[in-house]
């Protein structure tokens, strides 16, 4: 069985050896076009899926007993959670945590 971040570790490989082959740089301006709106839907998919993730963190209210999803990993918040692990800044984590 193929996890979701086995899934998405092997497009972010496939991805990379993309961006090395070099073959971007030699396609004609009507692939390129198609290739920037299949980055732009790949894009949209990936905030999303980020999106989904935070939004099923268990959320417990401070005084709970327990250590809360952020803490467990370091981080007082989840806004400082996201920019450690997405390398964004507190503006970008901040649009994720809206």
């Amino acid at each position: 069985m193929t996890t979701p971040v086995e899934m998405l570790g092997q497009t972010a490989a496939d991805l990379d050896a993309l961006l090395r082959s070099d073959v971007v740089a030699g396609l004609p301006d009507d692939a390129k076009m198609q290739l920037l709106r299949v980055a732009g839907e790949v894009q949209r998919r990936v905030e999303a899926l980020v999106v989904e993730t935070v939004a099923s963190v268990d959320a417990r209210p401070a005084g709970s007993g327990e250590v809360a999803f952020c803490g467990r990993f370091g981080c007082r918040t989840m806004g400082e959670l996201l920019q450690r692990v997405l390398r964004t800044d507190a503006a970008g984590a901040g649009r994720v945590g809206k």
